[in-house]
């Protein structure tokens, strides 16, 4: 049966949100990508389900073309999915948005990524003040344990196993759990922090912001963190440090040790192991370029007599 898009939108963001329990920022990007495809149609007279031709969708699309590859695929990648669901529940006939073709985005690999000493250097510059321990953990953890700053944030007391050395990432991106490793390093340092973490009842965050005045302490924030990994870096004269950055460190520096694709992959959370093949790219290129060095000097020695 037919419905207006403007039902079946709601009807599809309800969906995601009660059934696939995607995250908030997945359901607000997905909603905001379809209301343009919504408003779009709406501009063409064309106000329900069934009247929406590939034609349509083309027209849609052509009119960001100003906008980056990856944008314009992540709106296909919408229009694909909430079609589908479509389609299943017998709302529409057939899949415009499946002929569509997926923009290409170019692979982009990570930006200089930090050499151990430097990331060490870093990690290990708080003070020993309550915020001090807080960041040496939290730096700690998105270093030897790879995690995104939201999953970070997201943690909770009962999320690190400091017995067994391991950190449970509930509801990571895409709504998957996973168990990854710590560092002995991270180990002692969320212990440390545990010390001085501030006892508010009911408050289950394994990382808070520290007492100021009369604030409740409260769950660190996505953008605490990133203030503070910015100023630990431009202490150490990298300015432009943030979270994701010990994310690349991590998975680099673990590859350049011999570690096993696979497993930076699930220690990642990523779905796709060609998203993971990035850093394998980085390692072989820096052992290019050590090759190539070396060749050089080799061939630059003066032959013996």
């Amino acid at each position: 049966m037919d419905r207006p898009l403007v039902e079946a939108l709601a009807g599809f963001v309800a969906y995601m949100t009660d059934e696939r329990r995607c995250s908030p920022r997945t359901v607000r990007a997905y909603g905001d990508c379809l209301r343009t495809l919504v408003n779009f149609a709406h501009g063409k007279d064309v106000r329900t389900v069934r009247a929406v031709d590939l034609r349509l969708m083309r027209a849609w699309l052509a009119t960001y073309a100003d906008r980056s590859p990856g944008w314009r695929q992540q709106m296909v990648s919408a229009a694909r999915t909430w079609w589908r669901w479509l389609a299943r529940t017998g709302v529409a006939t057939s899949t415009p948005p499946d002929l569509m073709a997926m923009p290409r985005v170019p692979r982009r690999l990570p930006r200089t990524v930090l050499s151990p000493a430097v990331m060490r250097r870093i990690v290990e510059s708080p003070d020993e003040s309550p915020k001090g321990l807080r960041d040496r953990a939290v730096m700690e953890i998105l270093w030897g344990s790879g995690l995104r700053v939201s999953e970070l944030c997201a943690l909770d007391l009962r999320s690190v196993r400091l017995d067994e050395g391991m950190v449970h990432v509930v509801n990571g991106k895409g709504g998957k759990d996973r168990r990854v490793p710590m560092t002995r390093a991270a180990v002692r340092a969320v212990r440390r922090w545990l010390e001085v973490r501030p006892d508010v009842q009911g408050e289950r965050a394994l990382f808070t912001t520290v007492p100021v005045r009369n604030v409740v302490p409260a769950r660190i924030s996505v953008r605490e963190v990133q203030d503070r990994v910015k100023e630990h870096g431009a202490a150490a004269a990298h300015p432009e440090l943030h979270p994701h950055a010990f994310r690349h460190a991590f998975a680099t520096h673990l590859m350049d040790r011999g570690c096993d694709l696979r497993s930076v992959q699930a220690m990642l959370g990523h779905t796709r192991v060609s998203k993971t093949a990035i850093y394998l790219h980085t390692s072989v290129e820096k052992l290019s370029r050590v090759h190539r060095r070396a060749l050089a000097k080799g061939l630059n020695r003066r032959p013996e007599r």
